[in-house]
């Protein structure tokens, strides 16, 4: 009888680990989904504003994806409770281009500074990603 207890409580306390373990991976299963969303965001926004330069508009943009056909973002947020948020900032406008100012043409290109900011938010994970951008303007006179 005594070794049926044993057993019996060897049993629970290792049934208790796995499930314990099973939430751990859970966790880092969302956590990674989420990482790699709002990665995808930034791509999709970095990808439409290769097709569409006028996106980058020297203003920021709280919905940069708005008219795009189709949505890049459609397959990513294909679960009811996934939402991928995107925003264009203008940090800098009119500022230097990171390149070498001994170009020639170092005194008719500026550029506008960029941060590009996505978030995935689940019922179970939140992340953000920021990444910066800049858009070379020809014809406006250097700082």
């Amino acid at each position: 009888m005594v070794l049926l207890v044993v057993v019996a409580l060897l049993a629970a306390y290792a049934a208790s680990n796995v499930n314990s373990d099973l939430r751990m991976v859970r966790n880092l299963q969302e956590s990674v989904r989420s990482l790699n969303s709002a990665e995808a965001g930034t791509s999709a926004l970095i990808k439409a504003i290769f097709d569409t330069p006028a996106l980058l508009n020297g203003t920021s943009n709280a919905d940069p994806l708005a008219g795009v056909n189709p949505n890049p973002l459609v397959n990513v947020t294909n679960r009811g409770d996934d939402v991928v948020d995107l925003n264009v900032v203008n940090t800098v406008r009119e500022g230097s281009c990171p390149r070498s100012e001994a170009g020639t043409s170092a005194r008719v290109i500026v550029c506008d500074h960029y941060r590009i900011e996505s978030e995935h938010t689940s019922d179970f994970a939140r992340t953000k990603v920021d990444e910066g951008v800049f858009a070379e303007v020809i014809g406006r006179t250097a700082p």
